[in-house]
């Protein structure tokens, strides 16, 4: 509740139920919360008053909601955070841990469907780009999302999971010899890349070198949250 902890200023964050596992939707930007740690809330519950609040100096006239829906990578993430020694900690409700989808499009399609289920969105969402990756076990976010894993158990060390242009992991399954070949050296790399889908591909998860797609320095370290 402290403006200046968060380039989002003052957040908060709803854990939904969907058959898919929680999903999460952030407002964020408030003037104040409303809404305490732990409360629950149903529809036409104040969650706090529109503001603009960050880090940075957002003019009152640009204040606004920023809203966001989407899905938290790992639920040990507030370990890896702390770990890291980095301050201050927003526990598993830190943005780089909840990963949206587009939320227009999303609702667009809730207004049309008010019996929507978030996998759905998932399922229609653009595969931006597959990476397969070195792991010991399956990472915590297929346990929690498990319809988002396909095909058997996962073996031979290797997964192949693609992602949005953003990085939300869209599905996961046991990688290919070919694919796991890939893998010279670190953790992962990169099977394909939709260039049409990435656009200006301002996360740069994924870069092109010389002509060929390669992790970017943020797509590693989207890689090191979601094995650890």
């Amino acid at each position: 509740k402290v403006a200046g902890n968060s380039t989002y200023g003052i957040y908060v964050v709803v854990e939904h139920a969907d058959p898919v596992g929680a999903v999460y939707t952030l407002y964020a930007h408030l003037a104040s919360a409303a809404a305490a740690r732990g409360e629950a809330v149903k529809p036409g519950h104040v969650l706090g008053r529109m503001g603009n609040t960050a880090t940075y100096n957002i003019p009152m006239s640009r204040a606004h909601l920023h809203f966001e829906i989407g899905v938290m990578l790992n639920s040990r993430f507030d370990r890896w955070y702390d770990g890291q020694k980095l301050t201050p900690s927003h526990g598993l409700c830190h943005g780089w841990n909840l990963l949206g989808v587009d939320p227009l499009n999303f609702l667009a399609r809730q207004r049309a469907d008010r019996l929507l289920k978030f996998g759905d969105a998932l399922d229609a969402t653009a595969v931006a780009f597959e990476l397969v990756i070195k792991a010991g076990d399956l990472p915590d976010y297929f346990r929690r999302y498990p319809a988002r894993w396909r095909g058997g158990a996962l073996q031979g060390g290797h997964l192949t999971v693609a992602f949005s242009e953003n990085g939300v992991p869209l599905w996961g399954r046991a990688a290919e010899e070919r694919e796991a070949a890939l893998i010279t050296k670190g953790r992962a790399a990169v099977v394909s890349a939709d260039k049409a889908v990435l656009g200006r591909n301002g996360a740069r998860l994924v870069v092109a070198r010389q002509g060929v797609w390669a992790l970017g320095a943020s797509g590693e370290r989207r890689v090191e949250w979601l094995l650890y």
